[in-house]
C-alpha cells in the first residue's frame, strides 16, 4: 500500500502502474468504519499481489475526492489505465473482493 498526496502524485502512480488493476483507497482517520475495515482490507489485498493499492487520506486531499465523486467512506475506487472501472463503498470485504476478482477475471 502506498500513501498518496495531490493530484500528480496520483497520476504518476496510476500511469506506472501500467496494465495491473489500481485500487484507490479513500479514507479519513477521524471515520470509524475505516479504522474498522483497514486491518481487514490489509488482509484481503494479500491475496491480490499483482494489483497495486493507494491509499488516499481524504482530509489532504479534498481535490482527489472531489475528482472522483467520493461522498461516503471508506470507498475503493479500482482503476485500469487510469480510467474507472468499478466503484465499492462500504466495509464488506467479502463484497469487495468479488468486484476486485469480477475485474481480474472479467468474462
Amino acid at each position: 500500500m502506498e500513501s498518496v498526496v495531490g493530484r500528480s502524485e496520483f497520476t504518476d502512480k496510476l500511469q506506472s502502474a501500467g496494465d495491473k488493476l489500481v485500487i484507490a483507497d479513500f479514507y479519513a482517520d477521524w471515520c470509524a468504519p475505516c479504522k474498522m475495515v483497514g486491518p481487514k482490507f490489509a488482509e484481503l489485498i494479500k491475496n491480490f499481489p499483482d494489483v497495486v493499492i493507494l491509499t488516499i487520506n481524504l482530509d489532504d486531499n479534498e481535490e482527489l475526492g472531489q475528482d472522483y465523486g467520493i461522498e461516503s467512506m471508506p470507498t475503493f475506487v479500482l482503476l485500469k489505465h487510469s480510467e474507472v472501472v468499478a466503484t465499492y463503498v462500504g466495509t464488506n470485504m467479502d463484497k469487495l473482493k468479488k468486484v476486485i476478482e469480477q475485474q481480474l477475471n472479467p468474462l
